[in-house]
């Protein structure tokens, strides 16, 4: 997930077209990326990096687990869940 966000604004893409590349086109069901994310919920995703970043203190890897801005940004609650109308895919 967070080297799909990496990617993404890296290439320039949007949520939806990572999803294109990453669900049905990869053989993976169509939730794919984000719309899986919109799924178990966005505040979910963000305690598990949280949770990951915090228990490898002394890794040389660990930057690579801070959470994105956009993942932050995402999360606010009325943004954070697709069956309140929030999320990635929805936004």
């Amino acid at each position: 997930m967070l080297n799909a966000i990496r990617l993404m604004r890296e290439l320039g893409m949007t949520f939806e077209e990572v999803d294109a590349c990453t669900g049905r086109a990869l053989g993976w069901p169509k939730s794919a990326t984000f719309r899986l994310a919109d799924i178990v919920g966005i505040d979910v995703l963000l305690h598990v990096i949280r949770n990951i970043y915090d228990n490898i203190p002394g890794d040389e890897s660990r930057e690579m687990y801070r959470v994105p801005p956009i993942a932050e940004e995402m999360a606010r609650p009325r943004l954070a869940r697709r069956q309140t109308g929030g999320g990635f895919t929805n936004a």
